[in-house]
Order: C-alpha cells, then structure tokens, then sequence
C-alpha cells in the first residue's frame, strides 16, 4: 500500500503566500503539493469548506484560513464553518491570527531578511492583532531602501502593503539560504506547531 507521502495532498489556500507556507510545510513533512484551489480571498475558502470535506473522503486535503478577527480563537472560528469533525484525511487548520505570525516566528531569519535588529520582532506572535501590519511596519523601519519600496505602501496609497510586499515574502519563506525555518518558528507559534503536527499525520497515512 503507498503511504500518502508518496502521493501528492491537495490544498485550499486564501492567496500565494499561503500556498508557499503550505508548500513548505508539506515539502518538510516529506509530501508534495498536488492540486491548489482557492487563490481569491478568505471568503473564498471559506465556500470550499464543505467541498473539501467531502473529497477528502477519497484524498488527502490541506485548509489553511487565517483567524483574522473572524471569532476569539481558532476552535470557535472552526466551529463556524462545519458542524463535525474533519475526516481523517483533512487537515483544516487556521493561522492565529494570519500566516505572516508564522513567518515572525522566525524572528532571527525575519530580521535579517528585513534588515532590521531582532530586537524589534514579538516575542509572541500569535498574539498579534494585525501579524500583516506588523511586518509592514518592520519593513517601514529597514536599512534596505529595496525592502520598503516593495513593501510599505506609498503614503497616497490606500493599500495595507506596498506593491511587492507578497513577492517579497514568497522569496523569504522559499529561499534555500537564510529563509524562513518552521522547525524554528513552530517553538514560538501554537497555530504552526498545530499545522505542522496535522501535515506530518497526513504524510504517514496509508491508503485503505
């Protein structure tokens, strides 16, 4: 019997950032990404939920959504959404409150991937109300002219972010050298921890 490593896991995932998290975390685990849905928004996802639900019946299926400010906590948002448990072969997991608290999880790396002192970053970043926000605001703050260009939006802009902020991140969390290390970051974030420990149970399933 092939164990689901060898098979690939599709996803549903809110934007391409998202999807290289969770290309990360999959390739980590020792699995690889198959299909990718979803790509257009929170709400988006959020329709998908119960489509997931049921092809997971067959295959083996990632959710990644962030909490934002849609309930208090992760459990409560989920609740939400579904009315029972996910299958077996379903991973749905939020990111407290958006995915960027997994990537300053990693502060050393963040830092210096920003240019800017580690001394700036949170020490706990699932804590945060806005992780977006609080990059954008590390970003404003970096020695690198090229890093706030691209991400801290111009000041007649009504945008969160600057133009090149999603590109930037991308190449963090996908660089070979001095990018962004989940093993590190999930010490200082329950919600990675949680999505990790969900993907490494995905890649040791065996089909039936």
């Amino acid at each position: 019997m092939p164990r689901s490593s060898d098979l690939p896991i599709d996803v549903v995932v809110e934007g391409p950032l998202d999807q290289a998290v969770l290309r990360a975390l999959v390739t980590r685990a020792g699995g690889r990404i198959g299909r990718v849905f979803g790509l257009k928004g929170k709400a988006d996802v959020e329709r998908r939920v119960s489509g997931a639900f049921a092809a997971a019946q067959l295959s083996r299926w990632i959710v990644l959504l962030d909490l934002d400010h849609s309930a208090d906590c992760a459990p409560v948002y989920i609740r939400s959404l579904v009315s029972h448990e996910p299958p077996h072969r379903l991973c749905l997991r939020v990111a407290v409150r958006a995915v960027e608290a997994w990537l300053l999880a990693d502060a050393e790396r963040l830092a210096g991937f920003l240019g800017v002192s580690k001394s700036l970053l949170p020490e706990v970043p699932d804590g945060l109300s806005d992780p977006k926000r609080e990059i954008v605001t590390l970003a404003r703050r970096s020695r690198d002219r090229s890093k706030r260009e691209a991400m801290v939006p111009g000041p007649q802009s009504d945008r969160a972010q600057g133009p090149g902020y999603n590109n930037e991140m991308i190449a963090f969390v996908g660089a070979s050298r001095n990018g962004w290390r989940p093993h590190v970051a999930r010490r200082r974030s329950p919600s990675l921890d949680s999505c990790m420990k969900c993907i490494a149970r995905l890649t040791r399933l065996r089909e039936k």
